[in-house]
C-alpha cells in the first residue's frame, strides 16, 4: 500500500479499507482514503462531488486509488515518452506522408 494521497485543501487524507471487486475474470482492487472530519471547511461544496449541504450535511471527502492502474499510467507515459516510439511515430509520419504525395502520382510506395 503506497503513503495517502496529499490532504485536500490542508485536510489530512487516511486509509479507510481496502475494496476490492470482480468483472469479467479480472479483479480490481483500490486502496479508499478519506478525511475525518470535513465538517467547517470553506472548501465543501467544491471538493465534495454533487455535496448537498441539506441532504448530507455530515459527508466527508473520500477518494480512491487504483495502484495498478496509476502503475500501468507511468509505465505507458514512459513508452510513449521512450527515444524508440518518437522515432516510430516520425518514421509513420513520413510513410503517411509520402503516401499521400505518392498516391496523387499514382505511384505505388
Amino acid at each position: 500500500m503506497r503513503d495517502p494521497p496529499d490532504g485536500i485543501y490542508g485536510r489530512e487524507l487516511r486509509h479507510i479499507r481496502t475494496e476490492s471487486k470482480e468483472l469479467d475474470g479480472y479483479t480490481q482492487t483500490v486502496e479508499v482514503y478519506g478525511c475525518a472530519d470535513c465538517s467547517g471547511c470553506e472548501h465543501k461544496s467544491r471538493c465534495l462531488y454533487k455535496y448537498n449541504a441539506e441532504k448530507n450535511p455530515d459527508r466527508n471527502k473520500v477518494t480512491k486509488i487504483n495502484e495498478r492502474w496509476e502503475e500501468l499510467k507511468e509505465e505507458s507515459n514512459a513508452n510513449i515518452q521512450s527515444e524508440e516510439a518518437i522515432l516510430e511515430r516520425i518514421q509513420a509520419l513520413k510513410k503517411h506522408e509520402f503516401s499521400g504525395i505518392a498516391s496523387s502520382f499514382h505511384i505505388k510506395g
